[in-house]
């Protein structure tokens, strides 16, 4: 599942992670709660960025604001550690008449609480937006942008979890599914195989909580690869690696599968005679 240290078969990228305790949560969302320490009160990292895909992870302390920002993209998003977000957006005033040619409708100031789950996933399409942590805990979330879900291809249905959740790809129970891609949750036992879903699609692993993991290169070697809670890699298609989970405990992780990318680039060479 990629190594340490090391770029071979995938970007590695191991900032901390902030997380609060749920019941009934994966533990190894509860572990990452060891994890927190002093942040300003709203943080946006980008931890990966490709042509057709940016990763981000996003905290808030509670009182915590971001100012009106737009997303061009559609995103997937995973919740780490949730709570209540009060988001406000400017929308056509209803029942107000058409405005004139050439100017901008009227607009008004709509806000709603949103309710995050921790260990939920969702996709949001492009959106302009203020948002406020309005709850008394820390929020975190891993965002992944699908740069082709513009709002030109975005459509509400793909808000729209299919198939239903629950189902299981590889080894992981799968969280939220659209044409854009799959968000799956993997809980591997002590010598159980983490099995990558819909081999052959780029990929991001979010490693919830560590452990040791026994891969079967091609070649035929054995490698054991360590992995730490927060870690993040990021692996092409065809360089999925089923591993077995060689410690005492268990390992969570989260697996974002891309299923859609951007096309191949054609060249055409004219005029050579």
């Amino acid at each position: 599942m990629g190594r340490a240290g090391r770029r071979a078969g995938g970007e590695i990228v191991r900032p901390p992670l902030v997380a609060r305790a749920r019941r009934g949560l994966p533990a190894g969302l509860l572990c990452l709660a060891a994890l927190c320490a002093a942040s300003s009160p709203t943080t946006a990292e980008v931890v990966f960025d490709n042509p057709t895909s940016q990763i981000l992870r996003n905290n808030y302390i509670s009182g915590a604001r971001a100012p009106r920002h737009t997303h061009r993209s559609g995103r997937f998003i995973f919740v780490l550690s949730g709570g209540t977000l009060r988001v406000s957006t400017k929308e056509p005033k209803e029942g107000s008449a058409p405005p004139e040619p050439g100017r901008p409708p009227e607009l008004v100031l709509r806000e709603r609480d949103i309710l995050l789950t921790s260990g939920s996933a969702s996709f949001r399409c492009p959106e302009t937006h203020a948002i406020e942590n309005v709850g008394s805990g820390e929020i975190s979330v891993f965002e992944v942008e699908m740069k082709e879900a513009d709002g030109s291809s975005c459509a509400p249905e793909d808000t729209v979890a299919d198939p239903p959740q629950g189902e299981v790809a590889g080894s992981g129970q799968i969280l939220f599914r659209n044409r854009f891609g799959t968000v799956l949750l993997h809980h591997v036992a002590p010598r159980e195989t983490l099995t990558p879903a819909f081999p052959g699609h780029d990929r991001a692993f979010l490693w919830l909580s560590g452990g040791v993991v026994r891969v079967t290169m091609a070649d035929g070697t054995v490698r054991l690869v360590p992995h730490h809670p927060g870690e993040f890699n990021w692996l092409a298609g065809g360089r999925e690696t089923a591993g077995v989970n060689e410690g005492a405990a268990p390992i969570d992780a989260v697996e974002i599968v891309i299923e859609r990318a951007l096309p191949s680039r054609r060249i055409v060479i004219r005029n050579l005679d």
